[in-house]
């Protein structure tokens, strides 16, 4: 096994295969690997802050995603919503 740095967008295998897993052929996607669940929603709303000053998540959500967004001087609103079944 080879260890070292991966690129700033994460292994491109790996992303390729998670490709062919969840999307078909004629979707393009972009792609990049983050550091679990709270990485991933930090990163995504770093980029969608340069693109929006408003954000709504479900209130039923994790109090870190409000915290998220507030660090980013996006205080979110919320939307109510109830499984099925």
């Amino acid at each position: 096994m080879k260890f070292g740095y991966l690129p700033i967008s994460g292994n491109p295998e790996f992303l390729s295969r998670v490709k062919e897993l969840l999307f078909p052929p004629a979707v393009e996607v972009v792609g990049i690997q983050t550091l679990g669940g709270t990485g991933a929603n930090h990163l995504g709303a770093m980029i969608l802050s340069k693109l929006t000053r408003r954000v709504w998540v479900p209130e039923q959500t994790w109090a870190i995603h409000h915290q998220i967004w507030s660090c980013l001087s996006i205080p979110p609103a919320t939307y109510p919503y109830k499984l099925e079944g």
